[in-house]
């Protein structure tokens, strides 16, 4: 990890170099989690850093229960 992250916390892949693609368009990582009491799915979005290319997690997210939409 590079010392600006330890400081300020990592940088979203939005800043990250721009090239052919989209940017600000960069796909994070899904990753499910546990079930909660009441059948409520949780799960987490990955995404690499864009000074030191770490992984770390962006957003934490509740899964659609089937039948919602």
């Amino acid at each position: 990890m590079k010392l600006l992250c330890t400081l300020f916390g990592h940088q979203p892949p939005v800043y990250a170099e721009k090239g052919w693609w989209s940017p600000g368009e960069e796909y994070g990582r899904v990753i499910q989690g546990g079930v909660d009491g009441i059948g409520r799915h949780h799960a987490q979005v990955e995404v690499e850093c864009a000074r030191c290319h770490d992984k770390f997690i962006v957003s934490r997210i509740h899964l659609p229960m089937k039948g919602d939409e």
